[in-house]
């Protein structure tokens, strides 16, 4: 890419507050958002792909729709500086993590500090995990990624697709809530983290790997 050559860059927003019914529901993480902006700075569209995590003992489905709903128009909303080729602006397509809840919080701070359970380097999950059982094969082959909630005892409570394919992500998540781990030590106590586990379907069989 030339240095006439750029992508889509965000500019501002408006502030995104999670609703009363999402934050009681447990959901929180990141959301994987598809965003297509013109040659003029406008965004046409807003795909929100995957995500967020949510407890894994539970089903808000309302209040996900609901959610992703909102995200979808804040981003709608918001401004962006177009892509550009050979210095003129043309349409393009970018991929945007969407922090909601103690995610964007902590993102607000840097992600500079040792004791925030979403930045916490809890290495590759597949060399600690107790138990990293492989999701069932749906005969599609593809992958997904699933960001999970690590509680202080190394039992996963949240989970969610973060991209993969849209017919993979549900027999990952319940894959990935059932994986468990050692816990987690910061300064000397048990701490929540989070982390990522990839999930390949191939013909006939599924390969769980940490990360």
């Amino acid at each position: 890419m030339s240095a006439q050559d750029r992508g889509i860059e965000f500019l501002s927003g408006p502030e995104f507050r999670l609703s009363k019914s999402a934050v009681a529901a447990g959901i929180d993480g990141t959301l994987t958002v598809l965003v297509s902006v013109d040659r003029n700075g406008n965004v046409k569209d807003a795909d929100i792909l995957a995500g967020p995590i949510w407890p894994c003992d539970s089903s808000p489905n309302a209040e996900i729709k609901e959610l992703r709903k909102a995200v979808k128009q804040n981003i709608l909303s918001s401004k962006f500086s177009p892509a550009t080729k050979g210095g003129k602006p043309v349409d393009g397509e970018a991929y945007l993590d969407f922090a909601i809840g103690e995610a964007y919080r902590e993102a607000l701070k840097g992600q500079t500090t040792s004791k925030s359970r979403w930045v916490v380097d809890v290495g590759r999950l597949q060399d600690r995990a107790t138990r990293l059982p492989a999701p069932m094969y749906t005969g599609i082959r593809g992958s997904a990624t699933v960001r999970i909630l690590i509680a202080e005892t190394g039992e996963v409570i949240s989970a969610g697709t973060v991209r993969g394919h849209p017919a993979l992500h549900a027999t990952s998540r319940r894959a990935a809530c059932e994986a468990r781990f050692p816990p987690t030590f910061v300064d000397g106590r048990a701490t929540k983290v989070t982390g990522l586990i990839h999930y390949d379907f191939a013909r006939g069989y599924v390969r769980a790997r940490g990360q």
